[in-house]
């Protein structure tokens, strides 16, 4: 019985960490190319060249595609589901 609590407790731990560790991603497509030209540069300084040229053909589809409006439709249907 003296281990009830101990168990409860670490039971809640992990059940904290879990829900904290799941990534939020950018919250908007200025974060995502922020996000992905910190990619670049370090694929670069690593010479990382398959890295590169795909981290770069995603830069292109973000920039073509990529809306805040959509990145929130995307972000509620997540939390509806």
């Amino acid at each position: 019985m003296k281990f009830l609590p101990l168990v409860l407790a670490a039971a809640a731990a992990f059940t904290t960490l879990g829900a904290a560790a799941q990534p939020a991603g950018p919250a908007t497509c200025d974060a995502k190319r922020e996000a992905i030209g910190r990619d670049i540069e370090m694929a670069k300084s690593k010479g990382q060249k398959q890295r590169v040229r795909g981290l770069e053909t995603a830069l292109a589809e973000v920039n073509r595609n990529c809306t805040d409006a959509k990145l929130a439709a995307e972000h509620q249907k997540r939390i509806r589901a």
